[in-house]
């Protein structure tokens, strides 16, 4: 079986959707199956001449498809708004392909930037259009979490299968030692963007601060991307300035595969603080499988799809995502009690072998795939 992904970024790259793609291509790989990736997308780096591009993206994803699409099985749509999708999903079936979609958000629960805060005028109309045109048309989907599960059920047609395929990682890639790197030990390490609105970053600061400034510790804080809303950033130097954390606190920049694995396998603890919104319900961080296949404790919050594998006190740590206090407390437990955290690391990295590695979900990938195509 041939399967086309067609997807809305750049591929291959360092994001989470093209980590996602490549495990799927591995895992299709296992069943002697074989995968073509069709990156669709304006590589524009004006904002002004991408938004005037971007009514002409459908007609070129119709375009792009409808020539290629000929020689594949079945098709899979990653990423793209319900216009390009149903362009995608219209030239797949004009050469008879049965067609699915990824979804590893809820549409349009994407909030914090200030295009979020133009374009929520419009979400009405483009959720109706959605739920109404595009989900009936389309043969499948794969969905990264329950509750995505029960909202696809809600529009899909009957015949339409759903398969769930929760994070995936490649388990043996993040058991391979990294190179060596120069960095002050112990660290904590955040490799997203600086938003305050999905992983409440600025209660992450308040309690690394806390830590620091109350124990005496030689905590360093180590961050990959500087890019974030202004206000987040604002609030971030403030913190930084009246604890007098200058020296603790390292913005890398972009780093390399290799660098940033290294990065990832010497930090002492990683907090992803998911905060209670609609977007962290539907979703599922793809950051917590790659820091659980190392074997690294994590804090998180005990909220959406996380609770479905990980135990407190047993595989993480739950913190309240709004208590400065608890977070600041659960690092200090990890830091302080290193049997501790590396029983809960090592519980999580079984966790991370037996439910994300793409090598235990190829199954249900391959079976999803080869029931599409008959359905």
């Amino acid at each position: 079986m041939k399967i086309l992904i067609v997807v809305s970024e750049k591929y291959p790259s360092y994001g989470a959707c093209s980590k996602r793609i490549s495990n799927y291509i591995k895992a299709c790989q296992i069943e002697n199956n074989t995968v073509e990736v069709l990156p669709v997308f304006f590589n524009i780096e004006s904002a002004f001449f991408s938004l005037l591009c971007t009514p002409l993206l459908p007609v070129w994803a119709f375009c792009k498809v409808f020539q290629i699409v000929r020689s594949s099985s079945v098709v899979l749509i990653v990423g793209f708004g319900w216009v390009s999708t149903l362009a995608i999903i219209l030239a797949s079936k004009s050469r008879s392909k049965t067609v699915a979609i990824e979804l590893n958000e809820k549409p349009y629960s994407l909030s914090g930037s200030r295009r979020d805060y133009f374009l929520k005028y419009f979400n009405p109309q483009h959720e109706f259009c959605l739920k109404k045109i595009m989900y009936p048309l389309s043969d499948g989907f794969i969905v990264i979490s329950d509750a995505l599960l029960e909202y696809i059920g809600k529009f899909k047609k009957s015949k339409a299968i759903v398969c769930k395929i929760p994070i995936l990682v490649d388990f043996e890639y993040y058991q391979k030692k990294a190179e060596k790197i120069e960095c002050f030990v112990p660290f904590m390490l955040h490799t997203a963007t600086l938003n305050d609105h999905k992983d409440g970053l600025i209660n992450v600061f308040k309690a690394f601060a806390k830590v620091v400034s109350e124990t005496g510790m030689d905590l360093h804080f180590y961050l990959t991307c500087k890019k974030g809303l202004q206000k987040t950033k604002n609030l971030i130097d403030k913190i930084v300035s009246d604890h007098k954390l200058e020296n603790y606190v390292h913005f890398l920049g972009d780093l390399d595969e290799k660098t940033l694995l290294a990065y990832q396998q010497h930090c002492s603890v990683v907090v992803i603080n998911k905060v209670h919104s609609e977007q962290n319900k539907y979703n599922f961080a793809t950051k917590l499988g790659e820091y659980l296949a190392l074997g690294k404790p994590v804090i998180t919050s005990q909220f959406g799809e996380v609770a479905n594998y990980l135990q407190n006190n047993n595989s993480c740590l739950f913190a309240d995502p709004y208590d400065v206090n608890d977070i600041a407390a659960s690092i200090l437990k990890i830091l302080t009690d290193p049997a501790f955290g590396k029983e809960i690391g090592e519980k999580g990295k079984e966790i991370a072998k037996s439910e994300f590695d793409f090598r235990a979900q190829s199954k249900n990938i391959n079976q999803f795939f080869a029931d599409l195509e008959y359905n």
